[in-house]
């Protein structure tokens, strides 16, 4: 394949280049041809098909809140961390064209797709996780400011910012080397010139040599890896502190209660069903007349009685039974009589 190749090729002072980019020579095949050709592209199907069903769940209109946005993103992000270098990992390790040197018109492409972007993503998802575990601690310590900090629209922008500084974290390894094709001999049909390419480092980075590499790596090992880590152990700590905090407190107020004289839990709450029953009783009688759904109907209103006690004596953040059911004080009207409550409670009077 002698193809004309472009003015840049003056760079090389060979018309045949004694050397171009080949993969052996950057990986130990023994272990990339496993994880790369076998592993990842098994791996990369089930988290793609995994997080494509979480997001279409999440995409429901009423997930919405602010936890449902930044946990959609974050399988964004992994999928596209997993996805992206796939595509490379399959033709060059899958399809064994690692023996053959590396194409120029793969050159950029195996770059871009196998360092630069999966580390911009991989970044994102990282400290992603870490806005998630704040949002969880202002949740269940400030619970009343957590809006001042979490609604839709700030989410959102948080997320374009956690993007951009993990563009900005690596924009300098796009500018480490240019691409540069060259003619090399092939290494699978000797006598036959294919177009390959040669990384042409630029001059800051031949100054700086090695200490940039030390530096960006040192860097990204503790932006990236320690700190987001330290971050979300000391939030998640804390949660679980307050979590047990409260859990003791209710057990100490449940035990106090029960080590009362002359106090009986279990009868008090038994007498508030009754009490409870009697009500929903006077009213639905007062508001219309005895029908055959009664015994369902008094069904109904004893598992709303005993839903609202038992959410009262909890204490559990959580669904109010009195809204899922309905508000027990006027269960007739969701019962079957369709006279709004203020109008009974006039007819009554």
């Amino acid at each position: 394949m002698n193809a004309t190749l472009p003015s840049s090729i003056d760079l090389i002072p060979l018309d045949i280049a004694p050397y171009g980019v080949y993969i052996p020579d950057y990986f130990n095949m023994d272990y990339a041809l496993p994880v790369y050709g076998y592993i990842t592209p098994a791996l990369s199907i089930v988290v793609t098909v995994t997080n494509i069903l979480f997001v279409a769940v999440f995409a429901k209109s009423g997930m919405k809140s602010p936890t449902h946005i930044l946990l959609r993103f974050m399988a964004i992000s992994d999928t596209l961390t997993v996805v992206i270098p796939t595509p490379c990992f399959i033709y060059i390790y899958l399809l064994r064209n690692y023996e053959e040197f590396l194409l120029y018109e793969l050159c950029t492409v195996w770059d871009l797709f196998t360092n630069f972007i999966p580390a911009i993503t991989h970044t994102a998802s990282i400290w992603l996780t870490v806005v998630l575990a704040f949002q969880r601690f202002l949740c269940v310590c400030f619970p009343l400011n957590v809006k001042i900090w979490f609604n839709s629209t700030r989410t959102y922008i948080i997320i374009i910012v956690t993007y951009l500084l993990a563009i900005c974290s690596n924009v300098s390894r796009f500018l480490e080397k240019d691409v540069i094709p060259v003619k090399l001999n092939s290494m699978l049909n000797p006598g036959e010139v294919i177009r390959g390419c040669v990384y042409n480092y630029n001059d800051w980075m031949i100054e700086s040599g090695i200490e940039y590499l030390k530096v960006y790596y040192w860097l990204r090992a503790i932006v990236v890896q320690l700190v987001p880590c330290i971050v979300m152990a000391v939030f998640n700590g804390i949660v679980l502190y307050k979590i047990k905090v409260a859990e003791r407190r209710r057990i100490t107020l449940r035990s106090g209660m029960m080590n009362l004289p002359g106090t009986n839990v279990q009868e008090s709450r038994e007498s508030r069903v009754t009490t409870l029953l009697r009500k929903f009783e006077f009213k639905s009688s007062q508001t219309r007349p005895v029908t055959d759904n009664d015994s369902m109907e008094t069904h109904m209103m004893d598992e709303s009685a005993r839903g609202v006690l038992e959410w009262e004596e909890t204490g559990v953040p959580g669904e109010n039974p009195r809204d899922r059911v309905g508000d027990p004080w006027h269960f007739h009207v969701r019962a079957g009589d369709q006279t709004p409550a203020g109008e009974s409670e006039r007819r009554v009077a």
